[in-house]
């Protein structure tokens, strides 16, 4: 059985590995802007029986 996943509960974006050739800075600001998503940052309820 196949069920949807809710918004931000999803796989995050591939992000390329660090080839040395551009700013490093930049980087990991574009992984900063992944990890703060404020999707990603909501709790996730579930329910027990």
């Amino acid at each position: 059985m196949e069920v949807p996943l809710h918004v931000g509960l999803e796989k995050p974006p591939a992000m390329d590995t660090y080839d040395g050739l551009t700013d490093p800075d930049d980087h990991i600001k574009n992984i900063e802007a992944v990890l703060e998503r404020p999707e990603k940052r909501q709790g996730v309820g579930v329910k027990l029986r």
